[in-house]
């Protein structure tokens, strides 16, 4: 019945954003883009203007955390994607709907065994951050220091489970509809993302990325990684410092502390190409929503976070 409920609004909301029309339009389908013209509303409306971009990003959104995840990954992926339908699935990272701060604090005290007072001098309730497979808190542990709370979303793993498997069966359908989606190869994009989101549910496994990166830079003035509180970590849970900084793409604020673009790039691709070809080790999800630029030493430094 799940599975129905989910194909039933996944097809809805293919013809509510007029992915048909769009189909009918482009040679995607070859011949078979005809079959769409057995739809009583194509014979009227095939003219309609369509922002497809806009509409897939919006789709994405209306089918929760899962495809958000998807769209933020091929959002990188600009040898498969028009450049609109890239920048605007960009638009998704950590632009996904909270889930209620009372269950969140509730799996903080199951997790970590102990009443949320007796661990944190302060707790907010309200998320500062929510993302795909996971939302962020800010707090202040008894001993005074700031931090931000990571708690996975509960029940994400049954989500991705029931959403993997109906991608799979999109993927499959679309590459047997013509050679262009062929081409694109989906699913082996839809495989490669069933990988990554089962690793990202491990909260354990970031802390110990985020420990290593840590320690390959740790003589560095140019590259800074927050401390994680490795007594308050399970898979479901972790504690790390909270960093103030400057996002990345936040162009304004960067120019008004007269901060160089040019340095910026330089410095990372520099910092990319270390942990690449010295390290062998890098941060693999580097979009906007996850680097900090932050004043330091009469300059600036880059701070990682999210390191799944």
């Amino acid at each position: 019945m799940k599975n129905f409920l989910r194909i039933s609004k996944i097809t809805f909301l293919f013809f509510k954003y007029d992915i048909d029309k769009y189909l009918i339009r482009s040679n995607l389908m070859g011949s078979k883009k005809y079959l769409f013209f057995l739809i009583p509303w194509n014979l009227f409306t095939f003219k309609k203007t369509i922002n497809i971009a806009e509409n897939i990003r919006l789709i994405c959104e209306d089918l929760g955390p899962i495809f958000v995840k998807l769209g933020q990954m091929i959002s990188t992926r600009k040898d498969l994607l028009s450049e609109d339908i890239a920048t605007e699935l960009a638009k998704l990272q950590d632009n996904v709907t909270p889930f209620d701060g009372e269950i969140a604090r509730k799996l903080i005290e199951d997790e970590l065994g102990k009443n949320i007072n007796d661990i944190f001098e302060s707790f907010d309730s309200s998320p500062m951050a929510s993302a795909s497979i996971a939302q962020v808190h800010p707090a202040k542990l008894k001993t005074g220091e700031d931090v931000i709370v990571k708690v996975v979303r509960p029940d994400i793993r049954s989500k991705i489970i029931q959403d993997i498997s109906l991608m799979k069966k999109i993927a499959n359908y679309l590459e047997n509809l013509s050679d262009d989606f062929k081409r694109m190869h989906l699913i082996d994009i839809v495989d490669d993302y069933e990988m990554v989101i089962y690793d990202e549910l491990n909260l354990i496994k970031e802390a110990a990325n985020a420990k290593q990166i840590r320690k390959n830079f740790l003589n560095s003035t140019n590259i800074y990684i927050p401390t994680v509180y490795c007594s308050y970590l399970t898979n479901k849970v972790m504690i790390m410092e909270r960093i103030y900084g400057i996002p990345i793409n936040d162009k304004k604020s960067l120019e008004m502390e007269n901060i160089s673009f040019e340095d910026i790039a330089e410095k990372s691709v520099e910092l990319f190409f270390i942990q690449v070809f010295e390290h062998n080790f890098f941060h693999a999800d580097m979009h906007p929503g996850n680097i900090f630029i932050q004043k330091h030493n009469d300059s600036f430094r880059f701070v990682l976070v999210d390191l799944e």
